[in-house]
């Protein structure tokens, strides 16, 4: 399903999805986390999730639904290379400046 001949035009929405899903999402789940007094195993539960890429069925619910599915297929397989690298290191940062886990 993966176009790279219009992969150019995809380069800012996968950018900006990938920003929120590994930038901001865990850091909301991180305040949250501190806000609710949440620690330990739960604390690092939830910011794994909240940290995973998004599902592949995104792609079958694009396709179906007649929405953009080449994008979504570009966006599912860039955010699953990004998350090898992005959950260790969330998990790193969290446990180094929060003391949550």
């Amino acid at each position: 399903a993966l176009d790279f001949g219009s992969a150019r035009s995809w380069i800012r929405p996968v950018a900006v999805a990938s920003l929120i899903k590994f930038g901001l999402m865990p850091a909301a789940t991180i305040l949250a986390c501190l806000a609710m007094g949440l620690k330990g195993p739960a604390a690092v539960t939830a910011l794994l999730f909240q940290t995973l890429p998004t599902a592949s069925s995104s792609y079958i619910m694009s396709r179906q639904l007649g929405g953009d599915a080449p994008l979504m297929a570009g966006i599912t397989a860039t955010q699953t290379v990004i998350a090898g690298a992005a959950l260790p290191l969330v998990l790193a940062l969290v446990l180094a400046l929060t003391g949550i886990g």
